[in-house]
């Protein structure tokens, strides 16, 4: 997303810089931004298709491949129909225009009913709760950090992560202007995170009690008759029925649950409401928990009772140059939440995901409807996903794995075939996800450096 300036010399990348002539970066840059050089000439990534003739891989043409991928697809299916396979898409698959489009037109296409992702993982909570809150599951509002007088992180680092489903050129610099102009930077996370070390207050929380939290946060702001919509007014249901549900959450019982004094629940409250702008945002830490849904709807939940919710300098909703969450609208309102439930443990399948915990038992576990099949696509769960030891037996026990990918690694050394793509210097580039979660307009389009080798 970020500008680079990419140096050629002879016939190799000799430098990736940040490009400080680019309208939205600005001259900053990822620490992963500059190793696509290196990524690309690294001798390990794959330039042809692999077949795996038992235990050795060899090199094939993309002839040979798809005659051999043909094969063990056909006969499969003959043998378990189409339903026996399943698909685990990783976070690349979300940020690049190209895999985005196909892979989801190809799973419509295919027959294929168990999906999985990296999604399920760390930021499915958010969806749902965008989803049955806003009606799109990615419309999910995104600090105005630029603008805000306080910021109020649950659950995040960006020190580390340079923000998650919050695209911004600089975030550590934007908070430390933030700060500089007056306002202030409370980190509530049960680690003192590097972000929090950089705060004005860290609050550590249990672990798991985000939900319990704000929803005292939540009571206080009724108990006090300090709601204030303002220009949300008319446009919020359920409002008495919240007024109801946070009357038990008193600060002093949320307090035990949370492992701090009442006190601090009461403070942030107040300054909740003394404060003319707030922006409240979540993360990964509210994401994965047992009550990762109800601490992601909560955060805007308070964004809305502060009248901070489409209003700047708090959470504010993107309209990127390409239109994806616009396009992403337009499916069916009647569209269920829950599309069935797995076959071993009955887990509901939210928006069209298992999760991909249920993975391993759903290969593993004999009787109808037990995964023989499974396509991969940037992805690595068997290093990355929940148990991913559990997995990893698994994955031998399938008839037939297909991976697209460009390296060789504890997921794909699985298949039967591997796709590699081009590198990224190999390929042109339009990231339409990441400026979802950007609150300035802008679009990047890069050609490729290299011809695909």
């Amino acid at each position: 997303m970020c500008g680079v300036t990419v140096t050629v010399e002879g016939g190799r990348a000799a430098t990736v810089r940040p490009n400080k002539q680019d309208r939205w970066s600005l001259g900053h840059i990822c620490p992963k931004g500059t190793t696509l050089g290196a990524l690309h000439h690294d001798p390990d990534r794959l330039r042809t298709p692999m077949i795996r003739y038992g235990s050795e891989w060899k090199s094939a043409s993309w002839e040979a491949a798809f005659d051999r991928l043909e094969t063990l697809v056909a006969g499969l299916r003959e043998r378990h129909g189409p339903h026996a396979f399943a698909a685990y898409g990783g976070n690349m698959a979300g940020k690049d225009a190209t895999l985005s489009r196909y892979s989801g037109l190809m799973l419509a296409t295919s027959g294929i009913k168990q999906v999985y992702s990296s999604g399920t993982v760390d930021q499915h909570t958010k969806n749902l709760s965008a989803m049955l809150m806003f009606g799109n599951e990615w419309k999910i509002p995104i600090p105005d950090l630029d603008h805000t007088d306080l910021f109020v992180i649950f659950g995040g680092n960006p020190a580390a992560s340079k923000g998650s489903i919050f695209s911004h050129r600089d975030v550590m610099g934007a908070m430390r202007d933030l700060r500089a102009r007056g306002g202030r930077v409370i980190v509530i996370d049960p680690v003192r995170t590097q972000t929090a070390r950089s705060a004005d207050q860290w609050i550590g929380l249990k672990p798991g009690s985000d939900a319990a939290f704000m929803l005292g946060i939540a009571h206080v702001l009724f108990a006090r008759d300090a709601v204030r919509l303002r220009h949300l007014d008319g446009l919020v249901n359920g409002l008495e029925t919240l007024r109801e549900i946070v009357t038990g959450f008193s600060p002093q019982w949320v307090a035990h649950h949370c492992g701090i004094d009442a006190i601090v629940i009461e403070n942030l409250a107040d300054e909740l409401i003394r404060t003319e702008r707030s922006a409240i945002y979540g993360r990964i830490g509210t994401c994965t928990q047992t009550f990762g849904t109800l601490a992601s709807w909560m955060i805007d939940v308070l964004a809305i009772l502060t009248g901070n919710l489409d209003r700047q300098g708090g959470s504010m909703w993107s309209r990127p140059v390409a239109p994806l969450v616009d396009m992403l609208a337009t499916l069916p309102a009647d569209m269920p939440v829950v599309m069935g439930k797995s076959r071993v443990r009955g887990v509901p399948a939210v928006l069209g995901q298992f999760p991909a915990s249920c993975m391993a038992e759903e290969i593993a576990t004999p009787g109808p409807g037990q995964i023989k099949g499974l396509l991969t696509f940037a992805a690595n769960p068997a290093l990355s996903a929940p148990d991913s030891g559990k997995l990893a037996q698994a994955l031998p026990l399938l008839e037939c794995m297909v991976s697209l990918d460009n390296y060789l690694n504890e997921t794909t050394r699985h298949a039967r075939v591997i796709l590699p793509s081009p590198s990224f210097l190999e390929s042109a580039h339009y990231d339409m996800w990441s400026w979802i979660f950007c609150l300035t307009s802008g679009g990047h389009y890069s050609p490729p450096v290299f011809p695909v080798t």
